[in-house]
């Protein structure tokens, strides 16, 4: 038991005398003093400890103790529900003192029906040193559960007061019934119905209220690194120096889909090697179904031109921001707060808000996006320092350098094909636009768009296209810089290794066995009787 019961307490003791004695073992979480209806001490008193390891090392130890001249005795409390009513006391047994005159706000509505409706409970005489993540573990065994920690903006401590609701209501009831008046870090802690938050008669549902109502897990995208069409348009003729119509409409013999899906492919890797160098994990947004981080969001679809200053000032005003890193093609960021609560402020309300002419749209990071901590300004000393020095001895010895760059590159990766495949290619696309696209590297030989049969349908290719390269460098080159997130008239082209002797039919049955063995031919009038038979 984390909850300890002193008696035969002095007289004339106070809080603070009974809180030092007891201290000495580890921190209190609660001490307080009992008295009659007159104000008289009744010479007993409670204290709480945190763990249950430290209130049983306070029985062995300071029972038959002294303080002063007064001999005092201690031993575990008991849990309301196990404690029997007095004799004289109308109160029932199991029935707490302060539940007897308790008066619900819903009339209407009993406790066990009330959180049946909502799913939600009302948890209070919580330890000011309690965090989130110690009721998270308490209720982890009745089902999956959201909490909400009331804390002062002032002081960010939380106020004694806390919040839970549960996806089943049959869970939250059997929370509620075994959880009330129990003993949590020295505290009894006390469970009531939490009442549901009122809509007004009449009002009407925003649009971003609308929209919530139907998000589901599934419609969550994590792709950190998509690059909408306006986005890359603006990075490229901002760096082009032309306006936007002259680069759509006088494009000259160039394709403008090539020339807008190059542009969004350097963006894309301009924004993957800043997100690796400032620590955070791109592996993890392709768990859209994994745990999800409380204090850490990420931010889509920003203007172009979004700078970090003015991200900072939108999300400080509801707390404090730990980190924020914004790639130099805005696009998207990722801001991380010091606390849950003020990050779930921050994400209620400012999820779908227009910043910059755009919609900015907010959803919560995976857990362990970043590989390191926050850095402290100790860190940022300390990095200094090893830069100076790392330049120092590069100085001092060119020899090594050269040799570790050397090691570095002979750890690439090992030489390819000179051949590769392009899938889910725009039907709309030609061979002009695909050779566009690897106009900019050098050795391309040929490119390849296998045509359909006549008569069988108004498109003119299968949907994929050959790629093929002088020397394997040369298709490694292209196959890496292009590979990551390259689209071709909004849809995103996949890449895969070839042989070069590889063709339509040793492709086709390659893709049959990956998807349920190998392919079986049928005569036509084997197929016409089996579909006349089963209709």
């Amino acid at each position: 038991m984390s909850r300890i019961c002193v008696k035969d307490l002095p007289k004339k003791l106070k809080e603070q005398e009974l809180r030092e004695h007891f201290e000495s073992i580890d921190s209190v979480t609660e001490c307080s003093l009992r008295f009659d209806a007159k104000g008289g001490f009744r010479r007993f008193a409670f204290v709480g400890f945190k763990s249950k390891d430290a209130g049983e090392m306070a029985i062995k130890q300071l029972n038959n103790s002294f303080i002063g001249m007064t001999k005092i005795k201690v031993e575990p409390a008991r849990d309301l529900k196990e404690n029997k009513p007095r004799r004289g006391s109308s109160r029932k047994k199991g029935q707490r003192a302060d539940q007897k005159n308790s008066k619900f706000k819903n009339e209407d509505a009993p406790p066990k029906e009330l959180i049946l409706q909502t799913g939600r409970l009302f948890l209070r005489n919580l330890s000011y040193s309690c965090k989130a993540e110690d009721i998270e573990n308490l209720f982890a065994s009745y089902g999956q559960s959201e909490v909400h920690l009331v804390t002062n903006r002032a002081s960010k401590s939380n106020i004694g007061t806390c919040f839970v609701r549960f996806s089943v209501p049959e869970e939250a009831m059997k929370a509620f019934e075994e959880l009330d008046g129990t003993d949590f870090q020295g505290r009894l802690l006390h469970i009531i119905p939490a009442h549901p938050q009122k809509e007004e008669p009449g009002e009407a549902k925003t649009w971003k209220k609308k929209k919530e109502d139907k998000k589901t897990p599934k419609a969550k995208t994590w792709n950190t690194l998509f690059v909408s069409l306006n986005a890359a348009t603006d990075v490229i003729s901002e760096r082009l120096k032309i306006s936007k119509s002259d680069l759509i409409l006088n494009a000259g013999k160039d394709s403008v889909a090539a020339r807008i899906s190059l542009g969004e492919a350097q963006v894309v890797t301009e924004i993957k090697d800043f997100l690796v160098a400032n620590g955070v994990a791109i592996d993890s947004f392709g768990q859209a179904d994994g745990p999800r981080s409380k204090t850490v969001i990420l931010v889509k679809h920003l203007n172009a031109f979004t700078t970090e200053d003015s991200l900072r000032k939108i999300f400080e005003r509801y707390g404090t921001i730990v980190r924020l890193v914004l790639p130099p093609c805005g696009v998207s960021a990722l801001v991380e707060f010091d606390e849950p609560n003020a990050a779930k402020m921050a994400f209620e309300r400012l999820d779908n808000q227009t910043v910059d002419h755009t919609i900015m749209f907010l959803e919560w990071a995976p857990v362990n996006v970043f590989l390191k901590p926050p850095k402290t300004k100790s860190d940022l000393k300390e990095e200094d320092e090893d830069d100076v020095e790392q330049s120092d001895s590069a100085e001092k010895n060119p020899k090594s350098s050269k040799t570790t760059k050397e090691k570095n590159k002979k750890k690439g990766t090992k030489k390819k094909s000179t051949k590769f495949i392009l899938k889910n290619v725009d039907f709309r696309a030609t061979e002009k636009d695909i050779k566009a696209l690897f106009r900019a590297h050098q050795g391309l030989k040929s490119v390849r768009l296998p045509k359909k049969l006549p008569g069988s349908g108004p498109e003119k290719h299968r949907g994929f296209a050959f790629v093929e390269f002088l020397t394997p460098e040369q298709a490694e080159c292209a196959f890496n810089d292009l590979c990551m997130d390259c689209h071709l008239y909004k849809r995103r082209l996949n890449f895969e290794w070839t042989s070069a002797e590889e063709s339509v039919e040793m492709l086709r049955k390659r893709t049959a066995e990956n998807y349920g063995g190998e392919t079986k031919k049928f005569k036509k009038s084997d197929l016409l009787s089996e579909l006349n038979s089963n209709s």
